[in-house]
């Protein structure tokens, strides 16, 4: 599954018809029917395990390893789903790629399903969201609740699906009727006691990029809650756990700067203090390395140091890292 997968993402321009997409995701469809008929059975094993006396953690252990190979197999299926609306996104639409892909999440969703399973399916929407965009509206009413509702979900693994799902969805101009309540969720993840613990930051990054798209793609819809939304952005910057969403988010922040966003004093020491942070860091690409250092330049030496002291104290570490940059450019 995963080399058709893998071929698919490297064919150039698309590579399928709607006749041999269909073929495909009937393949798809069979094989995730008999990977959930096993989980089934595993389910059933695993009560009638637990209902008799004796010890029975050996064949536990076999049935747990069973399931997560089962559940790699339905992660494959999806990755080829992912792929097919990349690289045949006309011939998926016309192979009736719609309907067959709600069922599916529509199973994942349901209650009671796993974790594991509610994950993948807003990993689905996800690539409904990037590979289809606004085309894909008409599915939505089949996962956006959903994927709202889970941005707080207890689950990191869940959560970290669906604010990436609203990283994706913010972009898409059909997205501004959710735009508020997506705003307040996220908020609530990035603002979170632990959201920067280690096993949840992957999902509190993605969270806070979610907020640098709402902003920049959906103001008018934010209305005059877009300021305090920018602010809650700048307070969750930088990221630095995963590189390439850093790259991306800190690279936007510089052209939303330079757009003339981010007037308040307070707003302008903090940038200052993020992109102190980011310079020549591999959450930060060499275009945005060069927009700090002409910030820098035009605000000279004593014009940041006024900025960053205005507002509040200025650590050591932080005085270090401007340094750092006025050293480089010798003012």
């Amino acid at each position: 599954a995963r080399g058709l997968s893998d071929c698919l993402k490297a064919a150039p321009g698309e590579v399928l018809s709607a006749a041999e997409v269909g073929s495909v995701l009937k393949v798809v469809t069979t094989l995730l029917e008999e990977s959930l008929k096993r989980k089934a059975e595993n389910e059933e094993e695993k009560k009638a395990q637990a209902a008799e006396e004796g010890d029975a953690e050996d064949e536990a252990e076999d049935l747990e390893a069973e399931e997560e190979q089962n559940e790699n197999v339905r992660v494959a299926l999806m990755e080829i789903l992912g792929s097919v609306m990349n690289k045949s996104k006309t011939a998926f639409v016309a192979a009736s790629g719609f309907p067959i892909t709600s069922t599916i999440m529509q199973r994942f969703l349901q209650a009671g399903a796993s974790s594991a399973d509610r994950s993948l399916a807003l990993y689905v929407a996800c690539d409904l969201l990037e590979y289809l965009g606004a085309e894909s509206v008409s599915i939505w009413p089949v996962f956006m609740d959903a994927m709202l509702t889970a941005v707080t979900d207890t689950d990191n693994q869940v959560r970290q699906a669906a604010c990436f799902g609203v990283n994706v969805a913010a972009r898409i101009p059909e997205f501004s009727q959710f735009s508020q309540m997506a705003a307040q969720r996220l908020a609530q993840v990035v603002r979170s006691p632990n959201a920067r613990t280690k096993k949840n930051l992957l999902a509190t990054e993605n969270a806070a990029a979610a907020l640098g798209w709402l902003v920049e793609k959906q103001p008018a819809a934010l209305g005059g809650s877009v300021a305090d939304v920018a602010n809650v952005w700048l307070e969750s910057l930088p990221l630095v756990e995963d590189e390439d969403e850093g790259q991306s988010s800190h690279s936007q922040l510089l052209r939303l700067v330079k757009a003339g966003g981010f007037q308040s004093p307070e707003q302008q020491a903090r940038l200052i203090k993020i992109f102190a942070q980011i310079f020549k860091k591999d959450n930060c690409d060499e275009a945005t390395n060069l927009g700090i250092l002409e910030i820098f330049r035009t605000l000279g030496r004593d014009g940041v140091t006024k900025l960053v002291t205005a507002v509040g104290k200025v650590s050591n570490k932080e005085k270090n890292q401007i340094n750092r940059i006025f050293e480089l450019i010798h003012m």
